[in-house]
């Protein structure tokens, strides 16, 4: 039964007792909605593209006190759980071995009841020694229902951190056990997911659908930081290494990173170094200079790879100075991409990352060409002039990016499984065709007849380099 009461999403006053409870004023309404969501049993997704912030918020709320707080009305103390999803490896065993080290730490770290602690530890030994799949969910489906069961009030939040990998890669059936859980044992367990994407959008088969559903009403995309968090951000990196900066160079900083904490750090590291140069140069100057720094494109490469294609679409167009219909306005607007409120119209949020969308640009139009084009640095592919980047899969763009590097020579079965698969043999004929017909109808006007990608009977295939 859900013993959790409706909060004012309006008045989130209300159920804080003081700011001063937090580490920090950074990110200070998002983490008050993801705390309301918690307080009413709601599962949750954050969505932000890369260095956002993400990890930092979901740590910041493991973090908090939530006794004070009042977080858990109705229950005993609740047991949050951060999962670095980063350390998880494509097998679904190492998924739930990952869950039950992570309870298992965050159990002994809290010194919850001896008997709890016991109970999973019996429970993850069975499950590392176990080599059957089906053997493995039953014994981590019983560890999580044993484990609220020892002790009836307790709450149980797993966090999952940098959860796109493993959503995007694993079979379904950890999703679907985690929704079956989730039904059994109600408010008492929830879920925060961190994704670069909505959780929709990095998956939409009908075999997760039930869990993804837990998520619609939840989603909280993750803007960059307000003007204030910034400086607040820039001053706590000022007071770490001790550094001195003078009020021009926060306001630099600020305006140039656009409230990035990625891009943030970034800038501030080069600033340090240089605050007289910057003191200098005007502003258009300064972010002309910097847009030119390896750490700068580094970041912003790291935004672009994450983005999806009407984004990426929309940004492009903003550059061209071309009008967008409202549906790119909101795609944009949603991931803070763009400032709306600007008084000469929409903006990119960061003169260093409209700088960067500007070669982006250029680039593109240097591959506007006829023939296959990949980029290994971004994984990006253009067939024609247009981009196909996201329409392959991963095994997909491998062979794509194979066929390139030996554009024009023959890549043999056997380099085709080695550089797919990672194997050097177990692979099928049947399956490195199936995957060349797959690649072919995406990339290929008439897949029945390609044009580039042919075909060296008896030895393998190659790319075909337009005269």
């Amino acid at each position: 039964m859900n013993n959790h009461k409706k909060v004012d999403r309006q008045n989130p006053d209300n159920y804080f007792q003081s700011e001063t409870q937090y580490p920090t004023r950074v990110r200070t309404s998002e983490l008050q909605y993801l705390m309301a969501q918690i307080r009413q049993g709601d599962c949750c997704s954050l969505v932000g593209p890369s260095n956002s912030g993400k990890s930092m918020l979901l740590r910041l709320l493991k973090e908090l006190d939530v006794r004070k707080l009042g977080i858990s009305k109705g229950f005993g103390f609740p047991l949050f759980v951060f999962v670095d999803c980063l350390e998880t490896s494509q097998s679904e065993a190492s998924f739930y071995e990952l869950l039950l080290r992570y309870i298992l730490e965050e159990l002994r770290r809290k010194n919850y009841i001896l008997d709890a602690v016991r109970v999973l530890e019996a429970y993850y030994s069975a499950l590392l020694k176990s080599k059957s799949n089906i053997e493995i969910r039953s014994l981590f489906s019983k560890s999580i229902r044993e484990l609220l069961g020892q002790v009836e009030s307790t709450m149980v939040i797993l966090i999952f951190d940098e959860f796109d990998h493993p959503f995007r890669t694993l079979s379904p059936w950890p999703f679907r056990l985690l929704r079956a859980l989730r039904d059994q044992l109600g408010t008492r367990l929830c879920f925060i997911t961190s994704t670069s994407r909505e959780l929709d959008r990095i998956r939409t088969d009908e075999t997760t659908y039930e869990f993804r559903e837990l998520f619609h009403l939840h989603t909280l995309f993750l803007h960059p930081l307000l003007e204030k968090d910034s400086r607040i951000l820039i001053s706590q990196y000022a007071k770490k290494h001790n550094d001195f900066l003078a009020q021009e160079i926060i306001d630099l900083i600020t305006n140039l990173s656009g409230g990035h904490p990625g891009l943030i750090e970034r800038v501030y590291s080069i600033a340090i170094n240089s605050s007289r140069i910057m003191l200098s140069l005007s502003k258009q100057s300064v972010a002309d200079n910097f847009s030119k720094e390896d750490l700068i494109k580094d970041e912003c490469q790291r935004l672009w790879n994450d983005l999806e294609k009407e984004e990426r679409e929309g940004l492009i167009a903003l550059v061209q100075n071309q009008e967008l219909d409202e549906v790119s306005r909101i795609v944009l607007y949603r991931k803070g991409l763009t400032n709306p409120q600007y008084r000469g119209g929409i903006r990119i949020f960061s003169p260093l990352f409209e700088a960067f969308l500007r070669e982006q640009l250029n680039t593109m139009k240097k591959t506007k060409k006829e023939g296959v084009q990949c980029n290994f640095d971004t994984g990006q592919v253009w067939v024609d002039g247009e981009e196909k980047s996201f329409d392959l899969t991963e095994n997909q763009r491998k062979f794509i990016f194979l066929l390139y590097r030996k554009a024009g020579s023959i890549c043999t079965y056997n380099e085709i499984i080695e550089e797919v698969w990672g194997a050097e043999e177990g692979v099928s004929p049947a399956a490195i065709s199936e995957l060349v017909k797959r690649v072919r109808i995406k990339l290929e006007s008439d897949w029945k007849n390609p044009k580039y990608i042919l075909v060296a009977r008896g030895e393998g295939y190659r790319l075909k380099v337009p005269e």
